[in-house]
C-alpha cells in the first residue's frame, strides 16, 4: 500500500482577513490552508526544504509510542501494516490512515491525546522521528489546529517548520 504523496505547507506573516501590510510580523496558522502555506514557506525559505535525517526516520516505536497509538487506535492489535506488511514507525499516520474513518474521526481520536502527550509527539515532530508527510491534509489541518487550541500559536509554527523540513512520506 503507497502513502499518498508528500505534502509541502506555508504561513503567512499577515492575520487572515486583515489588509495587507497591517505592520504585524507574526505568523498566523489559518487552518484548511495547510498545503497554500507550505508552499508559500517552501518557496520562501528554500534551506529548510531538504531530505529528512535517515538516522532518525524510520524508528521503532518506543513503549510510550504503542501506549499513545493504542491509545488513539484501541482496535490496533499487532503494530504492522496490513497493506504493506511492515511494523509500523509512526504514531500518527498509522492512525489516520488505517483507523480513522474520516478526518472528523482522526480529529477525536488526536482530541485524546493530554498535553503532555501531545507535546510528546510534538518533540518527536520536532526532530524528525514521527512522521506527518503521509498525513492526508485535512488530518494535518487538524492536528495543527489541536497544538493551536490546547497549546500555542507558536507549538504550531514549530511543526510547520519542521513539516517543511520532513515532508517526505516514510511508511508508516
Amino acid at each position: 500500500m503507497q502513502c499518498p504523496a508528500a505534502r509541502t505547507v506555508s504561513v503567512s506573516n499577515q492575520r487572515p482577513g486583515s489588509p495587507a501590510n497591517a505592520g504585524s510580523t507574526g505568523m498566523y496558522i489559518q487552518t484548511g490552508t495547510v498545503t497554500a502555506a507550505l508552499r508559500g514557506h517552501l518557496s520562501q525559505n528554500p534551506q529548510n526544504n531538504h531530505e529528512p535525517d535517515t538516522k532518525t526516520m524510520p524508528r521503532e516505536l518506543s513503549d510510550r509510542d504503542i501506549e499513545i497509538l493504542k491509545k488513539l487506535a484501541p482496535e490496533c492489535s499487532d503494530l504492522m501494516c496490513s497493506g504493506s506488511g511492515h511494523r509500523f514507525h509512526s504514531i500518527l499516520p498509522p492512525v489516520s490512515n488505517h483507523f480513522s474513518a474520516d478526518e472528523r474521526d482522526f480529529a477525536e481520536r488526536i482530541g485524546k491525546l493530554t498535553d503532555d502527550e501531545l507535546r510528546y509527539v510534538i518533540s518527536l515532530i520536532l526532530n524528525g522521528e514521527e512522521s506527518l508527510g503521509c498525513l492526508p491534509e485535512e488530518d494535518l489541518d487538524s492536528l495543527l489546529s489541536l497544538i493551536t487550541d490546547r497549546l500555542s500559536n507558536d507549538e504550531t509554527k514549530k511543526v510547520i517548520e519542521a513539516f517543511a523540513s520532513f515532508s517526505v512520506c516514510e511508511r508508516s
